[in-house]
């Protein structure tokens, strides 16, 4: 467990902050009384009192540089990312722009004012530490592999505090994106309709948001752990089929998902966090099980549903 007095007036940015981990990460920080610094392309403002905002593109160094210049944090969370798995030959550079050259433009401004540490947000999708197979397989795990390998660099070169993480697949609560399996699933069971699925036998460490914000904060706040790279998921896995089951059940849904009716996606990995290292240097361990982070999701869909239908009545 991280010390709450580290984040106490502790100037702190986090980029992607509009995104699904970042709003929660900028809300766990404002809670914990840091300064927040919030920065992404576009959103809306984290629910957080006093956030200084930038709205800047992790593409462009100039404004990466003066937005780190003008509020000099002391710590960033390197949250921005293009997360999708896209195969198209057309999203490469898409995927290089916003993972590759976004975390590199970070990093670089982060030496140039002052060297704060840098905590980068990784992905599953990269092959372990070590792993004797290091073939990415797509173009989403490639430009996130590549950006672990330039964190090593400004370690190496810079002398840049760059803690590195591989988040497994994280779900809960404000995840927008309904492209993804769980708020998806919710979606269209809420609208009466059963969505289409693949064969639903791919098997996924899934972790909660709440658990996830905790490691990063605890990582943040850690003095040691510069270059190592941390997995952050539940050391468990759950296949697909089970957890849109659990979606089923909790919405006491009477229709049955059409696992089968959508083509196979090729070459998905399957692993499972090794959450050892985070857990013997901070104490962190996952507290949500996928049941009651189910219940909650489920939960948060629904009020968040009926409140956005009530607001498309009254306008």
């Amino acid at each position: 467990m991280y010390d709450r007095a580290f984040y106490r007036d502790a100037r702190v940015l986090v980029t992607g902050a509009s995104g699904f981990i970042g709003r929660h990460l900028c809300a766990r920080l404002g809670e914990a009384g840091a300064d927040v610094v919030a920065l992404a392309k576009d959103g809306t403002v984290p629910d957080v009192d006093d956030a200084h905002w930038c709205h800047v593109d992790v593409s462009s160094y100039e404004d990466v540089h003066a937005c780190l210049n003008k509020h000099r944090p002391q710590l960033v969370f390197n949250v921005a990312a293009l997360v999708s798995g896209n195969r198209s030959l057309d999203m490469i550079d898409d995927f290089v722009q916003v993972n590759l050259i976004g975390a590199i433009n970070v990093m670089r401004a982060a030496v140039e004012i002052g060297q704060p540490k840098v905590v980068l947000i990784g992905s599953m999708e990269e092959a372990p530490v070590g792993s004797p197979d290091e073939t990415p397989y797509s173009a989403y795990a490639a430009s996130k592999h590549a950006s672990r390998l330039f964190g090593k660099l400004f370690i190496e070169q810079y002398d840049l505090e760059v803690v590195m993480t591989r988040l497994f697949m994280v779900y809960g609560p404000g995840q927008l994106d309904y492209s993804k399996l769980i708020p998806h699933t919710i979606t269209e069971l809420s609208n009466g309709t059963s969505p289409d699925y693949m064969g639903g036998d791919r098997s996924i460490d899934w972790i909660y948001i709440d658990d996830v914000v905790e490691a990063l904060l605890d990582l943040g706040a850690h003095p040691n752990g510069t270059g190592r790279v941390f997995d952050i998921g539940s050391g468990q896995s759950e296949t697909v089929r089970n957890v849109v089951q659990m979606i089923f059940d909790e919405m006491n849904s009477p229709l049955v998902p059409n696992f089968g009716a959508r083509e196979e996606r090729g070459t998905e990995t399957e692993r499972v966090a090794d959450y050892s290292g985070l857990k013997a240097l901070t104490g962190w361990q996952p507290r949500t099980p996928i049941e009651e982070g189910i219940k909650k999701t489920v939960a948060w869909y629904r009020a968040h549903l009926e409140s956005t239908e009530r607001v498309s009545r009254l306008t």
